[in-house]
């Protein structure tokens, strides 16, 4: 998948359609249907994406180098999608984004060798994410919960030290809240379970050991105490 990132850097050198942009954390980098000219592909960093449902923004999903947003401006007539609908994406950290002009990518999908299939893969990646995500809704709270601190180390690509993860100060008790859909006082349950079963070792700041198993071994542990 990193082909796509060295494709853009060189032509970011040889086109005007081809653009990169840096932004702070916290800043709003892409809407639809408000923007709806460009394809974004993340560099580096990291973003939230979020839908509104029910009249609010829901957390669906986080962004990392080389996922994808905005394909839906290569259909002929986006108001033709399915369900209408409306997203969001914004950085939780420094980020850097490529931005690609709908034209720009029109003319090369046929023309260019092998950018049919670096954008197909960018696009797939980011598709069966979004659906491993929402698949795992359908669980029990505690499992989702749980899950959900491996989805996101995952996803984010964390590195294991000392057989421990470390989340970035963005993955709060209110963020798992947001990314679980479930309510605070679940979460914070949860939290403090996985704590006393030692697979939670720290919140300040957030860390868990590395192996899922852990989790089973000291449930086991629990019940034969019990």
């Amino acid at each position: 998948m990193l082909e796509i990132l060295s494709f853009l850097q060189n032509e970011e050198k040889l086109t005007l359609d081809v653009k990169r942009t840096t932004f702070l954390a916290q800043e709003k980098i892409y809407s639809f249907p408000n923007d709806n000219n460009t394809i974004g592909i993340i560099k580096s960093g990291f973003c939230q994406l979020e839908g509104y449902l029910n009249e609010q923004w829901v957390l669906l999903g986080i962004l990392k180098s080389e996922d994808i947003f905005g394909v839906e401006i290569l259909l002929e007539d986006p108001s033709s999608l399915y369900d209408p609908i409306q997203y969001r994406i914004t950085t939780l950290q420094p980020s850097e984004v490529f931005f690609l002009e709908r034209e720009y990518i029109l003319n090369h999908l046929y023309g260019t060798g092998g950018f049919q299939k670096l954008l197909r893969d960018c696009m797939i990646q980011s598709m069966t994410k979004y659906a491993s995500h929402y698949l795992r809704a359908f669980t029990t709270p505690f499992e989702r919960i749980h899950n959900a601190l491996f989805e996101i180390a995952k996803n984010l690509d964390l590195p294991i030290i000392g057989n421990k993860i470390t989340f970035p100060k963005f993955v709060t008790k209110t963020f798992i809240t947001r990314y679980t859909r479930c309510n605070r006082s679940r979460v914070y349950k949860t939290l403090n379970e996985l704590q006393a079963q030692h697979v939670i070792t720290s919140y300040h700041p957030l860390q868990m050991v590395a192996c899922k198993e852990q989790l089973f071994v000291n449930k086991a542990i629990l019940s034969t105490k019990n």
